[in-house]
């Protein structure tokens, strides 16, 4: 889409490209997406937050960051839902 956008320019200017930049909506992730749906049958409440956004001269990669409140978190861990990582984290 942005590609498309400036297809036709030689140059393009910060401000212009900052702008476009913040319109950017990245797609969402289908896995995290089928994780949080399943978490929240579960009544573990996540959210989803793109946390980087990278550009190829071919296609554009997203991160995503699966976040999961504290006393939901607890309640994973105590249901043995989230039982790898329980090694890793500290009550």
């Amino acid at each position: 889409l942005l590609k498309e956008r400036f297809k036709g320019r030689k140059s393009v200017s910060i401000k212009l490209a900052s702008k476009a930049l913040k319109a950017f909506k990245p797609p969402k992730s289908i896995i995290l997406g089928g994780i949080k749906l399943l978490l929240s049958k579960l009544g573990i409440h996540a959210k989803l937050k793109c946390v980087r956004v990278l550009f190829n001269q071919a296609s554009a990669s997203v991160e995503w960051k699966l976040i999961i409140s504290g006393d939901d978190f607890r309640k994973a861990l105590e249901s043995s839902i989230l039982s790898g990582w329980k090694r890793r984290t500290k009550p």
